[in-house]
């Protein structure tokens, strides 16, 4: 029988989890994602793609456990920075 503690499953999750919300975050706001005719499980999906793909890159990640207030921060960090990014691509198609 096959058994994990929970700071291993945090620690499998975290360095996925982060990015996975940022680039969601991102995919809410770009010009071409954020339209009806992208469903949404090809967002989410290419989402996930993009941070497995990316976790090599990135410095470790807190191992912060995600039934706390500091995980619920994290939360909405991530997900302002990349509404922010996305916001920022806009403008950027807007002024072209």
């Amino acid at each position: 029988m096959l058994t994990f503690t929970d700071a291993q499953v945090l620690g499998w999750i975290t360095p996925i989890l982060w990015p996975f919300l940022r680039v969601l975050a991102l995919f809410g706001a770009l010009p071409v994602f954020a339209q009806r005719g992208v469903p949404m499980r090809v967002r989410v999906a290419l989402a996930f793609l993009i941070a497995f793909c990316a976790q090599a890159t990135l410095p470790p990640m807190p191992l912060i456990p995600l039934d706390s207030a500091p995980a619920a921060l994290a939360i909405v960090q991530q997900l302002m920075v990349g509404l922010a990014l996305g916001f920022a691509v806009r403008i950027v198609f807007a002024a072209i």
